[in-house]
């Protein structure tokens, strides 16, 4: 066990007895540890996020055997690709191990992308650790979506929203405590953020004496992965639900990813201006229609205001020094040794898609750069349509509700759906690993807002609402399933939100 471990296993114990709401709320703060282990067994690790995601899916499996709770039908539907994604993963790995044993070079996870570590493939222990991560975080997706849809939508936004907030302020809070630590020599706590004997350590890199910010991820790489989540949450929440506490996350999080001096940052930052951008230019005329100043509104305009003179008044003053760390990580990042060997891995993902033809080398055989050639040199192209096509029906919006029914919403699912877009924009470019228990967990909140969305309509308008919901609580369910009171009620023996 783990310093980590000795202080989160037994907070992860007590998550386990607490209502679900709660346990919920949590999940995202814990998957911030993916540098960290609770317990390592050899060069295994387990993270805090995993820890805490296999005691949601014990805990399902409890109240489906014992408290004989139904499985849910859109839970089940909006997993089910990944469950073909197993079978396809298992099914590839068998052909991989009797037709390829031998004849094909890869790189694997354990090599750290030297080109050097190349070697002919063999079954490995990747092969059976990454299969396993999948069956689990299937599971997961499964349990969070069974869980969710107990609750009414408003109310799991609710939870999701003070989950999130609570993950991005931890983080910020770690950042700014490493920045106080690199300049006034404070303890900052390293042996127990980055505990994971699975994981080379690269925290606290520098940059011609600059420390690149990763907080309490393993890399700088990894912080903008998270940031881009909460990047675009935030923006698309900011949209929503105007407020001076969302204007000023987003300036904290961009900070911090500039601050990273990681190419992957600076592409999440180009892509987030690309995005706010594109939505200026086609709504800047309705909403300059629409607007009305108000003291909060101008409160916001002077804080964006003054966070932009500020960063540009700082990169005038630190230009010399901030000169050769932007060549370095984005203006001449392909005469680095880094971008020669993660392009040479992603080359020879091409090379196994063609000599398999398009079957793949099974899951953990092969490490590129980017998680679309993961999935391509790794499950293959049938794989890599199965989990596309999960992710499509995944980020499609919910049933459209009432326009009446959206007034009642001070937020709604889309700024869930960004947030993992903007995870999926990272595996876009450069991390190929997509065993973050935070992009599962994200995925199996939003597959259970989408089966809480249909459930809620569908018992509405049934009249099958449960009977312990109070008269206020079945006029905020009516506003969310569709702007219309629902009919009387009749008992249903599972409560809203229970074991």
């Amino acid at each position: 066990m783990t310093l980590t471990g000795v202080l989160l296993i037994p907070l992860g114990l007590m998550l386990l007895f607490m209502p679900w709401p709660v346990m919920l709320m949590a999940l995202p703060s814990f998957a911030l540890l993916h540098g960290a282990a609770v317990i390592n067994v050899g060069p295994i690790g387990l993270q805090p996020g995993y820890m805490l995601a296999l005691f949601v899916i014990a805990r399902t499996i409890l109240g489906i055997l014992l408290r004989r709770q139904p499985l849910n039908r859109d839970a089940l539907i909006s997993t089910a690709p990944l469950g073909a994604l197993v079978v396809i993963s298992v099914l590839v790995l068998w052909i991989s191990v009797v037709f390829f044993t031998g004849k094909i070079m890869v790189v694997g996870g354990t090599d750290a992308y030297i080109l050097e570590n190349a070697r002919p493939y063999t079954f490995r222990r990747e092969n059976i650790t990454q299969i396993s991560y999948l069956i689990i975080n299937t599971m997961l997706v499964y349990a969070l979506a069974h869980q969710s849809a107990r609750l009414f939508p408003k109310q799991l936004l609710g939870i999701i929203d003070v989950g999130i907030i609570a993950a991005a302020l931890i983080a910020l809070s770690i950042c700014g405590w490493q920045l106080l630590a690199q300049a006034t020599g404070i303890y900052f706590p390293s042996d127990f953020l980055f505990t994971n004997a699975g994981y080379f350590r690269a925290d606290n890199q520098s940059f011609f004496g600059s420390l690149r910010l990763n907080g309490p991820f393993s890399e700088p790489s990894t912080l903008a992965y998270f940031f881009s989540g909460f990047l675009l949450y935030f923006w698309k929440r900011s949209r929503q639900q105007p407020s001076i506490f969302s204007m000023a996350l987003l300036i904290a999080l961009t900070s911090a990813i500039f601050l990273a001096y990681s190419t992957t940052g600076y592409f999440v930052l180009a892509a987030f201006l690309m995005i706010v951008g594109l939505k200026l230019i086609t709504s800047t005329w309705l909403y300059l229609r629409a607007v009305r100043f108000t003291w909060r509104k101008a409160v916001i305009a002077g804080l964006l205001l003054l966070a932009i003179g500020s960063a540009i008044a700082w990169v005038f003053k630190d230009w010399e020094r901030l000169s050769p760390i932007l060549n370095i990580s984005l203006f001449h990042k392909e005469d680095t040794s880094s971008f020669a060997a993660r392009t040479g891995t992603e080359a020879m993902a091409v090379e196994i898609v063609a000599q398999t033809g398009g079957i793949g080398i099974g899951l953990g055989s092969h490490k590129p750069n980017t998680l679309t050639m993961t999935l391509l040199s790794n499950v293959g192209a049938v794989g890599t349509v199965i989990f596309l096509l999960f992710m499509v029906k995944l980020l499609r919006p919910a049933e459209p509700l009432s326009v009446a029914a959206r007034r009642t919403l001070p937020l709604n699912e889309a700024p869930l759906r960004f947030f993992v877009i903007g995870l999926l924009l990272v595996h876009a470019i450069s991390n190929a690993n997509f065993n973050f228990a935070i992009l599962w967990i994200t995925s199996g909140l939003l597959a259970g807002y989408q089966a809480s969305v249909r459930q809620w309509a569908s018992r509405s308008a049934s009249g099958m609402l449960p009977t312990s919901v109070d008269q206020s609580a079945q006029w905020r369910a009516a506003a969310v399933l569709g702007g219309r009171r629902v009919l009387p009620l009749t008992r249903d023996p599972r409560p809203s939100g229970a074991d």
